[in-house]
């Protein structure tokens, strides 16, 4: 909306395309969708950050009858059942995927983000605005990274189609998709940030073609660790340059002093409609890492008070340095002015910024306790290492 781009409280705003709006068929792409948004980002001020999803209603049918893909079909629900389930068993949604092992999948997908960077930066200005890159691609609704993974009485096991597929899913090729990927955006989006979705147990448990949920069982992959297992390889190879976010952050407990909330304790809140940030967040962002938020849906953060609340879940319970809000949420903090809540933090959504911005430029000073002599320590980031090395200081206690 024309009062996203004008709100002084925003620095920027995420662009969500679908790959088959993007690439109608083979080397042939439509931009005009993100023409039209990146050129009202930078006309704004604004930065932007853009992610491209497969999955249902993303995945071009191209790429299956003249590009080479596998075609595997699914039904699932992912997190709710009460998404479609008039009728039961719920079965869920339809959508077609390739396999992350399919080098033909890759080709397209991967080919795809390369003619996007090369195409904003065929302009200075748009690619100067842009903040983040989200990586996508395995992903099943929306464009975080999560998989078809249910095997229910009733219904299509998806944990079969993924490891009976002629390019059978396995642990190891998810993680070498992403690796990929992720080289993909380094090079086709150099200095960019690599925002990584994570759903903590979004992917299928199967370990071979004989091995799956549903089937035989043999040492099936634990829920969350491929989801770990690529934040790791990410933060490795990537260091400064990734980025760890989750799309599910809403109000937190109720507490008037943070160290009494249960999130500081590592606890779940007793009400069901408090939360405390995700713990693979905040892992990641104890190791030094960008981390950031979205989020939960605009029914459950319903109103100006309830984001205020979630946003101070985010400045108390995490050390995130961004929080992407839904854009009724804005509006109407816009278009009300002043606090968001007068009994809670008392701050506006532009207070609010202001002090995401600060704590963004300071999270690049480190502490830490030496036995030795030395009260200051001076270094060099690895990851921006170039003409101009950044150099930082650790001072000692």
């Amino acid at each position: 909306m024309d009062a996203t781009w004008s709100a002084p409280g925003i620095t920027g705003v995420f662009i969500r395309l679908r790959w088959n709006q993007v690439q109608t068929g083979p080397g042939q792409y439509d931009w005009s969708i993100l023409d039209r948004e990146v050129q009202r980002a930078v006309d704004a001020g604004k930065q932007y950050s853009i992610g491209v999803k497969a999955g249902k209603k993303g995945t071009p049918d191209w790429i299956f009858t003249s590009g080479g893909v596998e075609r595997l079909r699914f039904q699932d629900w992912g997190s709710s059942a009460t998404l479609d389930c008039k009728k039961k068993p719920c079965c869920g949604y339809h959508l077609d995927l390739g396999s992350p092992s399919d080098d033909e999948y890759r080709k397209q997908y991967f080919g795809m983000l390369d003619a996007l960077g090369s195409h904003l930066q065929e302009d200075a200005s748009w690619f100067r605005a842009l903040a983040m890159v989200k990586p996508s691609g395995m992903n099943f609704l929306t464009h975080e990274n999560r998989l078809p993974k249910r095997c229910e009485p009733g219904c299509l096991c998806n944990t079969e189609v993924w490891a009976k597929a002629d390019n059978p899913y396995t642990p190891e090729a998810l993680t070498s998709f992403y690796e990929a990927q992720f080289n993909v955006i380094e090079k086709a989006f150099p200095g960019k940030t690599i925002s990584y979705m994570l759903i903590q147990a979004g992917f299928p448990l199967v370990r071979d073609e004989n091995n799956y949920l549903g089937g035989g069982t043999h040492n099936l992959p634990k829920g969350t660790s491929q989801t770990e297992d690529i934040i790791a390889m990410g933060h490795a190879q990537h260091t400064a340059l990734f980025a760890v976010q989750h799309n599910g952050l809403g109000p937190g407990p109720r507490n008037a002093n943070p160290a009494d909330s249960p999130c500081a304790k590592g606890k779940k809140p007793l009400d069901s409609d408090e939360h405390c940030p995700s713990p693979w967040v905040l892992r990641n962002g104890k190791r030094g890492m960008v981390t950031g938020f979205q989020t939960v849906n605009g029914a459950r953060c319903g109103d100006s008070p309830t984001l205020d609340r979630t946003l101070l879940n985010l400045e108390e319970n995490s050390n995130g340095v961004f929080i992407e809000v839904y854009e009724q949420r804005t509006w109407e903090a816009t278009a009300q002015g002043g606090a968001l809540d007068s009994k809670g933090s008392k701050r506006s959504l532009e207070a609010w910024n202001t002090m995401l911005h600060h704590r963004a430029g300071t999270s690049n000073t480190y502490e830490f306790t030496f036995d030795g002599s030395d009260k200051e320590v001076s270094f060099v980031s690895a990851a921006r290492c170039s003409d101009e090395p950044s150099v930082g200081t650790i001072k000692v206690r």
